[in-house]
């Protein structure tokens, strides 16, 4: 507490204290700079919103400004434009280096090529990406936290502050089973509660880093004693003023890199108590910040590297398509490539909208990020599901060939067990290039006309 106080100033406290005084408390400022769900959105959208280099400006910008900052992610840093596609995830973190990210919390997408990939994210990232609540079993026989920590405790000028991170335990629900196979997912609840009582004495502010959406940031600040702030992500939601559930305020900033959301707050170190607050979602543009050369040299680089796969032309759409659109359009091209009967597809897999006119296959490798292969499998009318879609109305009494992807057979076969002893065949087909395929064949492509 006497940092920075000189020979006079520490003489003075000394005759306080000797006169039976008590040592005035240091009042510390803090900046929370933090996004979610970046989902490898390295350049900016089409509207010029977003960009990790901007980013990046922006975090410089703020730490020239001001004494003491933080500056994390709420996880789902990879998975959602070709370099992450085509490169497992790998330039996204090298890329992410340069923001100067204090810490990370583990996201379900970084499953996407598998739960053993994260060991390589953990050798590029830069910072520690944090987890208490997922764990694999190690060589020794013992269960290990797949994350590099549970928590990480900063030191701010005389303030100290603990990052706890946690992730959905919904996770193996929101991935392929081959994803998420092996990895034991607990609770977060008492996950943080074990990890506040283990870290209460050795901070002064307690910040919940969590990939676990909206809904289950309300019930951990009602249920989670001795939070001071949770800085979440998981459900791509824009708080502009924060959520407060038993005065923990609760702060999402989106998705895409397109907001960054800051806190500026002081702490009392005496009392451990929050003195003010601020908080404000900024969006991502021009008039925010210069673009880091740095960053942007660096997404140049691995652009560069898939621009000429991607940045051809591919066709034009005679109208603007919904995600609903480009749903049942992903599903005419499973019917398509398979000769199925009847498709289905989940609109979680479907990721934007398509405006009119001309567009390049990075569109739809943008559109369709994820790497899910086509099953098929021979069922009668009476069990197909009422959400799959074909050529004309279901019989009961026939049998029918389905077709859907890899993710949605998955999640079927551990949520419903009615679907269990269905025999899904593996075609071997991805399901972007049945898409491809079906608008490379056409070249124009407009809103797809299927029924039940």
């Amino acid at each position: 507490m006497t940092r920075g106080l000189g020979r006079i100033g520490l003489v003075w406290v000394l005759v306080w204290i000797l006169a039976g005084g008590e040592c005035p408390a240091e009042i510390v400022p803090l900046t929370v700079l933090f996004t979610s769900d970046f989902h490898a959105h390295v350049s900016p959208d089409e509207n010029g919103r977003g960009g990790a280099a901007r980013i990046a400006g922006y975090y410089q910008q703020v730490r020239a400004e001001v004494p003491n900052v933080l500056i994390l992610d709420a996880g789902d840093m990879i998975s959602g434009t070709p370099i992450s596609s085509l490169f497992k995830g790998n330039p996204v973190f090298r890329i992410l280096n340069h923001w100067g990210l204090d810490a990370a919390a583990l996201g379900n997408h970084e499953f996407d090529s598998g739960w053993q990939r994260i060991e390589v994210y953990r050798e590029i990232a830069g910072f520690p990406i944090l987890c208490a609540n997922a764990y694999v079993m190690g060589p020794d026989g013992k269960l290990h936290i797949l994350g590099d920590a549970e928590y990480a405790i900063f030191q701010r000028g005389a303030l100290r502050i603990a990052v706890l991170g946690v992730i959905t335990e919904y996770t193996p629900h929101i991935t392929t089973r081959q994803a998420s196979e092996g990895v034991t997912f607990v609770p977060a609840i008492p996950a943080l509660r074990r990890l506040v009582r283990e870290v209460q004495d050795q901070c002064d502010l307690i910040i919940a880093l969590t990939h676990a959406g909206l809904e289950q940031d309300l019930e951990l600040a009602k249920q989670v004693e001795g939070l001071d702030l949770i800085v979440g992500g998981h459900s791509h939601i824009r708080l502009k003023t924060e959520r407060r559930i038993n005065d923990v305020p609760i702060v999402h900033a989106g998705s895409k890199g397109q907001f960054i959301g800051r806190v500026d707050l002081t702490v009392d170190t005496d009392t451990d108590q929050i003195m003010d607050w601020s908080y404000r979602l900024l969006e991502v543009r021009e008039e925010l910040a210069p673009e880091d050369p740095a960053t942007l040299e660096a997404v140049k680089e691995w652009e560069s590297k898939v621009e000429e796969l991607v940045d051809r032309p591919l066709g034009s759409a005679s109208q603007r398509l919904t995600q609903k659109d480009l749903v049942f359009l992903a599903m005419a091209a499973f019917l398509e490539s398979t000769g199925a009967d009847y498709a289905y597809h989940n609109s979680g897999g479907t990721r934007g909208t398509l405006p009119a006119g001309n567009f390049t296959y990075r569109a739809v490798w943008t559109i369709y990020p994820f790497e899910n292969t086509l099953v098929v499998a021979q069922v009668p009318g009476s069990r197909i599901p009422k959400n799959f879609y074909g050529m004309q109305p279901v019989d009961p009494a026939k049998t029918y060939k389905i077709v859907t992807n890899s993710y949605v057979r998955d999640q079927w076969e551990h949520d419903f067990p009615s679907f269990a002893d269905i025999q899904w065949e593996e075609t071997g087909l991805s399901m972007r290039d049945s898409i491809l395929r079906y608008i490379e064949k056409r070249k124009t492509v407009g809103r797809i006309q299927l029924t039940r």
